[in-house]
């Protein structure tokens, strides 16, 4: 969805059909009227921001809620859409990119052996957890290595200096999920 006045509408709609809420209702709560608040719900009119400061302060919810696009409940990625990014020194595909509901991104790493990667430190509160399900990972925190083998799993905060590596013979996979507190 990327047409801004769709996404209003499914939102003030699906936020008044779960309260319960009339459009009568609504109106009485938020001093707009019923056929601007049924335009609005059906696309048809574009609010300006004084009619979304009246929705949002009517019920109470932040007007963020009425902008942005609704969070599925639910989303398969198969392996074949993971995406890599561009430029990394080791195989990293993104899985689920960062959704500021969640506050998280999954990542899947391969390393091939013998391969290291330096990570540039995230900002105060970034936590990673690594989760390493075939092969032997090394992860260096602040100068300490960590060694990790299937099965293994571990987290560190994330604004350290930290880097991956494969010392094995054999590909390493893991999981990696970066959490962000912001």
């Amino acid at each position: 969805m990327d047409n801004i006045t769709s996404i209003v509408a499914l939102n003030l709609s699906s936020i008044r059909k779960d309260r319960q809420l009339t459009l009568q209702d609504l109106a009485a709560l938020t001093g707009v009227s019923k056929s601007m608040l049924r335009e609005i719900e059906r696309g048809t009119s574009s609010p300006t921001i004084n009619v979304l400061w009246k929705i949002t302060t009517g019920l109470k919810i932040p007007i963020s809620k009425l902008i942005q696009e609704p969070v599925p409940k639910y989303r398969v990625v198969r392996e074949e859409e993971w995406r890599p990014p561009e430029g990394n020194a080791y195989d990293l595909s993104l899985i689920f990119d960062y959704d500021h509901t969640r506050n998280f991104e999954i990542y899947h790493i391969q390393f091939q052996p013998h391969k290291a990667h330096f990570a540039h430190s995230h900002e105060k509160g970034v936590v990673e957890y690594t989760m390493v399900y075939e092969g032997t990972m090394t992860i260096v925190v602040d100068g300490e290595p960590f060694v990790l083998n299937v099965g293994d799993s571990f987290f560190f905060d994330g604004d350290n200096p930290h880097s991956y590596h494969n010392h094995g013979d054999i590909s390493t996979k893991a999981y990696s999920l970066i959490y962000y507190p912001f």
